[in-house]
């Protein structure tokens, strides 16, 4: 028997095969991670609504500020977890929407509390001059 000889002509490019690309991660611990710390930023503002309202049922508005100071902390912290395990996992391919919006919540607390960094350099700046 005789091989077939090479066709005359180049074949069109989409005929040729694709780059490979490498097979997404199984590992779902991140995107675990991710989810849990997003749920613990979603309780922790839950928590600080509690506080705010036990703190102004009491009349003493002055420690309003201080009483959630560390709600407010926890959720950063959590947030922070959420957004490093979720570009963890959107980084190995593994659940990328869960990921996404772990990272989604996880901002909302830190870019609160440097909002809140900023704000406070800013009003101290304005009390000086």
């Amino acid at each position: 028997m005789t091989t077939p000889a090479d066709p005359p002509y180049d074949p069109p490019p989409y005929a040729a095969p694709g780059p490979a690309s490498p097979p997404p991660a199984r590992g779902s611990t991140p995107v675990t991670i991710a989810a849990i710390c997003a749920v613990a930023v979603i309780l922790a503002i839950f928590a600080e609504i509690v506080v705010q309202a036990a703190v102004l049922s009491s009349t003493d508005f002055s420690a309003l500020g201080l009483a959630s100071l560390p709600v407010r902390l926890i959720a950063t912290l959590f947030g922070v977890g959420a957004i490093v395990a979720g570009a963890i996992a959107v980084s190995r391919r593994a659940r990328v929407v869960l990921a996404g919006v772990a990272i989604g919540v996880g901002i909302a607390p830190v870019l609160s509390a440097i909002l809140s960094i900023i704000q406070f350099a800013v009003h101290a700046a304005m009390t000086v001059l």
